[in-house]
This record gives C-alpha cells, sequence and structure tokens, in this order.
C-alpha cells in the first residue's frame, strides 16, 4: 500500500493503517539529521523544566496535590470541548 503507514501497536490493541500526510513524505525523503528537530514553544524545555513549570502552575490554581491532573488531561479537556461546541473529532 504505497503512500500509507501502519501501526501495529496501539492503545486499542488494533492494529490500523492510514494515509501519509505530505509533510510526512516530505520529511521520510530527508536525510537521517535533517529536518527532524520539532519546533514549537516548547521544544526546548528538558522533561525536567517542563515538569517544574506544570507543578507550579498545578499550584498557583489550587491543584498542587492533586495526582490526578497530569498534562495528558489537557488533552481530553480539549477533545470535550470541541465536541461540546459541536465539532466533530
Amino acid at each position: 500500500q504505497e503512500h500509507r503507514v501502519s501501526f501495529w501497536i496501539t492503545k486499542s490493541g488494533r492494529s490500523r493503517t492510514i494515509p501519509m500526510t505530505e509533510r510526512v513524505k516530505e520529511v521520510i525523503k530527508l536525510p537521517p539529521t535533517e529536518g527532524r528537530r520539532p519546533k514549537g514553544p516548547f521544544t526546548k524545555l528538558s522533561q525536567a523544566q517542563f515538569r517544574a513549570i506544570w507543578n507550579d502552575a498545578k499550584a498557583e490554581v489550587g491543584l498542587g496535590a492533586d495526582d490526578q491532573v497530569v498534562p495528558h488531561i489537557l488533552r481530553h479537556t480539549c477533545a470535550s470541548r470541541l465536541v461540546q461546541g459541536g465539532i466533530d473529532i
């Protein structure tokens, strides 16, 4: 299957095959050291730096001791709000 990528290990436990985006096709064509560095506002933070910022933010809103509040929870919140706003995800 040309221009498709398969994942055998997934959260659902089922393999899946999806089409490659144009960006993925471009990156695959690059030499191994080019174009691989992520871009964005948080890419220069180490894991320790991110964790310190995250813990400070939790403490500031009174959730410092709550171990259930993890960065991944933001993904769920975003998805829930998109659905509530009528966006099909």
